[in-house]
């Protein structure tokens, strides 16, 4: 066998540089795709223009998302923002297993004194997504479907993703969460820990700027979770019951 490779360093050498290469790629979260070499499906581009008809994206770029748990070592995540291409450290502060791959993933930044930033990762319902925020620069990982990601940076300017509009708490109609009343659990004691279930209201003009309600939701939920640990709320998890759409009247603000 020697022998042969002596005969063919060349081809050794080749065979050599695509395993490095490889393992160099299934060590990165993030993989940028050139915007030429992706092709979007119907839902994938219905998706792409909710982002870009809300406004809040400065930057959108196409990724791909690597398997987390076989990444991150001993709790602790390097990544490369795709957008800044700076690499970043975060060490796990929680890390849930729910089991066939679905997983939450939070980690606070780490080796840069000047920065404080944080990173949250869910894996859930064949969707991966979440959010990255460092000092004012806030990122989110939206789940195209289809084995696509977008990694969006956020505008600091938040009318641009809620828009100057207010519902008047008389319009409401509150059969809408009939649905969900059942689910909701209250705990048996106060000091002890519960779910904490949370209820989602969204109207059109939201919808149509939201690639995917659910995937926000949850990712909400996620920041909620981050909220209450830093507090030391006794709770086991925040999660989403129910995602439904206002049907209501939207009054502008003068």
């Amino acid at each position: 066998m020697i022998s042969r490779i002596k005969n063919y360093p060349h081809l050794f050498l080749t065979i050599l540089y695509l395993g490095l290469v490889n393992i160099g790629i299934s060590q990165e979260l993030f993989t940028i795709l050139p915007e030429r070499s992706v092709v979007l499906n119907t839902e994938q581009s219905q998706r792409l223009q909710k982002i870009k008809t809300g406004g809040y994206a400065a930057q959108i770029l196409y990724v791909k998302v690597g398997d987390l748990p076989s990444i991150q070592q001993n709790g602790v995540l390097t990544v490369t923002i795709p957008i800044e291409k700076t690499r970043y450290s975060f060490k796990a502060r929680y890390v849930r297993d729910f089991g066939a791959g679905e997983y939450s993933w939070g980690g606070d930044l780490i080796g840069i004194d000047q920065k404080d930033g944080s990173m949250s990762i869910r894996s859930m319902g064949g969707k991966i997504f979440g959010h990255i925020e460092i000092d004012d620069a806030f990122y989110r990982l939206v789940d195209m479907s289809g084995g696509l990601w977008t990694f969006l940076e956020i505008i600091e300017d938040e009318s641009a993703i809620c828009g100057n509009n207010l519902i008047e708490p008389n319009d409401i109609n509150i059969s809408a969460a009939k649905n969900a009343e059942s689910n909701i659990l209250a705990p048996a004691n106060m000091n002890t820990n519960c779910d904490v279930s949370v209820l989602i209201l969204y109207t059109d003009e939201a919808n149509n700027k939201e690639p995917d309600m659910s995937q926000l939701g949850n990712d909400l939920i996620e920041q909620a979770n981050e909220i209450l640990m830093n507090s030391a709320v006794a709770t086991d998890d925040a999660r989403l019951r129910a995602c439904l759409k206002f049907f209501c009247l939207i009054t502008n603000i003068l």
